[in-house]
């Protein structure tokens, strides 16, 4: 049956929001009537704000001349756009679909968001006032529900709070008569940290409007590109995640994040390093953490996207080739003729890129390139090459002066000087006698084979070494083998063993029996000391047996017996349960009692029926 009337939609209003201004325009006396006519059931609970479900029963009520789908619904009412751009296409899809006739249960699985999110109410209340002005009603804007938005990006005013019981039927709503009602909260917080909350506020407005204009393979490129650029990411892809966090809590303070629940704390797998993994190219979606370190890395969201970034930057610091020829005495001098480079690391910012030319010329030069400019000015010259000295020989023969034949080589007459002692010609002046010749030659094949019997050698000495110790042992050639002569040395690491921890570990029958005879009596006797119950886990039996956990799960017999005895919450809460109600026979109780002494906020149905069996049976005894 189709519905006569719906809400007219305001601006970021909420599906949350229009459910609730149909409940108070049509005047319905209960909830169910509502969820009935929109819903075509009553027992609807739990209306999500982000991610609301059963769209389609609702489209399917309104009449189809109205314009309002499904798709519209979803990218205008709720927060689907916001986590849009962190979203592979396969899992946005999902979603979507999810959406249209799930349960946001399943939803959050998916994106593997908490459950026990804020479920509040948010809003301001300049907004509101605006609101009634033009409209003679408020509504629930979108961005206001964003978790981290805590002041308004219009305004600029801390956001109140309406309390919501996600488990209720009943949706609160904000209405000029309970705006000033002492249900709604507000927070206190200081001016600097409101200003940067205004500024994380506007960033996550923008992300919500521009949400179509990216896509989470750019973000990715991005944050691996900035980073790189700011030197966070050294040559061989690690981070300096301390470094990292300890700038950030710098720009932000403590405050600021404590403010967001955000832990400070370094860590391990703290939230800033699980944004993003640079190798799979995936994003946590947790759309104001990545704002944080968007504002961070480039002064606003807005900034980050207009960054323009170039892709052969990211893959190597010289850029993609051919690169420029310097050899002045070349046909082909400053065109991009060079195939072949070699870059050298001489710390974890700085790295020099060796290019050499099939003319003989080898030059080097620092990197990263900043502009064509910087592409063709060198550094040294490592080797001149044939083209270059058979130049030389010409203009000599011409009788050139070392001034011009220095101009048109480009190189100072000193280095001339050297360069013709080197070559043995006959130039009129001698070099001194304790002079080292700097004449060289540079290959790549040689270097390669030099680092190929490097590692070679190690295997033949220690056929037993294993990975770590191989790549530890021979670090410079493995990893610039890894980077020139990849499959040959895959070919080679492959064949070479992995140590497993505790591989030194023999197991002991003995230990075993007795280990699982120990646990055995224990628990035998839990509990036993008639006090309050505790649930029988892995964790709680290897504290009694003062042993780890990692050491009992060791031991198969012991593990066994572990994984048969120990106790799922329901069997636990039964147990308790019963010990309360035994423990209370001599008094007049209700399931009210009970559910106090029970650590449970809201008590599910079977659990319910279970107390409810046993009050039954204890009445019918009496």
């Amino acid at each position: 049956m189709l519905v006569p009337y719906f809400p007219p939609m305001r601006p970021d209003e909420t599906l949350y929001s229009l459910i609730c201004r149909y409940f108070i325009h049509t005047g319905s006396f209960t909830w169910a009537n509502t969820y009935t006519e929109l819903f075509g059931y009553k027992d609807v609970k739990n209306i999500s704000i982000d991610f609301p479900t059963k769209i389609n029963e609702i489209i399917k009520r309104i009449p189809p001349s109205w314009g309002i789908t499904e798709e519209y619904l979803i990218r205008n009412c709720t927060l689907f756009p916001l986590y849009r751009p962190f979203l592979e296409t396969s899992l946005a899809q999902d979603v979507f679909k999810m959406m249209r006739n799930s349960n946001e249960g399943l939803i959050l699985t998916k994106l593997g968001l908490r459950w026990d999110r804020d479920s509040n109410i948010y809003y301001c209340t300049v907004c509101s006032i605006d609101d009634i002005k033009k409209y003679g009603e408020t509504y629930i804007r979108r961005i206001h529900q964003v978790p981290g938005v805590l002041v308004c990006p219009k305004h600029g005013t801390i956001l109140s709070k309406i309390y919501r019981n996600p488990s209720r039927q009943e949706l609160p709503f904000i209405t000029k008569e309970d705006m000033n009602s002492s249900t709604t909260q507000s927070f206190f917080i200081e001016e600097r940290e409101q200003n940067f909350l205004w500024d994380l506020s506007k960033d996550l407005s923008w992300l919500l409007s521009n949400y179509e204009k990216i896509d989470c393979s750019s973000i990715c490129e991005r944050y691996f590109f900035i980073l790189k650029q700011k030197g966070y990411i050294l040559h061989l892809g690690k981070m300096k995640c301390k470094k990292l966090l300890e700038d950030l809590i710098n720009f932000y303070s403590c405050d600021l994040l404590n403010i967001l629940g955000l832990s400070h704390i370094y860590k391990k797998y703290h939230w800033l390093f699980e944004l993003i993994s640079f190798e799979e190219l995936k994003l946590k979606y947790y759309p104001i953490r990545h704002v944080l370190l968007m504002r961070f890395l480039a002064g606003s969201v807005e900034n980050f996207f207009n960054i323009e970034i170039s892709k052969s930057n990211i893959q190597a610091p010289f850029r993609d080739g051919p690169w420029y020829c310097l050899n002045p005495a070349a046909t082909h001098y400053k065109q991009k003729v060079v195939k072949e480079i070699d870059i050298k690391y001489l710390n974890s910012n700085i790295y020099v890129g060796i290019f050499i030319c099939d003319c003989g010329y080898i030059y080097t030069k620092r990197g990263p390139f900043k502009d064509e400019k910087d592409e063709l000015s060198r550094g040294r010259v490592l080797q001149f090459g044939h083209v270059w000295e058979n130049e030389l020989l010409r203009l000599i023969n011409q009788g050139k002066t070392l001034k011009v034949i220095s101009e048109e080589l480009c190189i100072t007459i000193d280095a001339l000087k050297r360069v013709m002692v080197e070559h043995n010609i006959n130039c009129g002046w001698k070099l001194p006698q304790n002079y080292v010749s700097q004449k060289r030659t540079f290959s790549l094949e040689k270097k390669r084979d030099k680092f190929r019997k490097e590692i070679e050698q190690t295997l033949k000495s220690r056929p037993d070494i294993s990975r770590t110790d191989l790549i530890a042992k021979n670090y410079q050639a493995y990893h610039w083998l890894k980077q020139h002569d990849n499959v040959w040395i895959n070919s080679i690491v492959v064949n070479v063993r992995i140590i497993k921890k505790n591989s030194h570990y023999k197991y002991d029958v003995n230990l075993d029996n007795e280990v699982m005879g120990k646990v055995q009596d224990l628990l035998d006797n839990w509990d036993s000391d008639g006090k309050r119950p505790t649930r029988i886990t892995k964790r709680r039996i290897s504290e009694l047996m003062n042993l780890t956990t990692r050491f009992m799960l060791s031991l198969p017999n012991t593990t066994s017996l572990l994984n048969s005895s120990i106790e799922t919450k329901a069997n636990y809460l039964k147990r308790l349960a019963d010990w309360i109600i035994k423990g209370m026979q001599e008094q007049q109780i209700s399931e009210k009692d009970i559910y106090q002494q029970i650590p449970i906020k809201y008590p599910k149905k079977w659990f319910i029926e279970y107390v409810q069996s046993k009050l039954g049976l204890k009445s019918k005894s009496d």
